[in-house]
């Protein structure tokens, strides 16, 4: 039985991946979930405040794609003036889980880890 999930045609599997990839990883898309993931939820003025560099039309744009695509859910609080906070959906989560291992990776690769000794790997 074929894998439903790879096509027989390797352009066609290549276009998928790269379908989510350009989703997932285009500009700016990347730093708004890492932020979601560290922060929980935040209201818009504070994500922007801390990606630096952003446009707020930019971030409204890339918050709205992201929450079409269901990894992140945008919540109107019964405040006034009315005020919105941003948290990743489970979709989202899963997505930011499976990134931390290659994130942790990088980080120990290029030296940046908290500890003032590095680690010492036991093999």
């Amino acid at each position: 039985m074929a894998n439903p999930y790879t096509p027989r045609d390797p352009s066609m599997f290549t276009e998928l991946n790269l379908t989510i990839v350009r989703t997932i990883f285009s500009k700016w898309s990347i730093e708004i979930i890492t932020v979601l993931y560290s922060l929980k939820s935040i209201g818009f003025e504070g994500l922007r405040k801390s990606m630096r560099g952003i446009s707020p039309r930019v971030l409204s744009r890339k918050l709205k794609i992201l929450e079409e695509k269901g990894i992140i859910e945008r919540e109107v609080l019964n405040t006034r003036p009315p005020r919105v906070q941003y948290a990743l959906t489970d979709k989202g989560l899963t997505i930011a889980t499976l990134g931390e291992p290659v994130i942790l990776y990088l980080r120990f690769r290029e030296g940046l880890y908290l500890s003032s000794k590095p680690v010492q790997w036991v093999r």
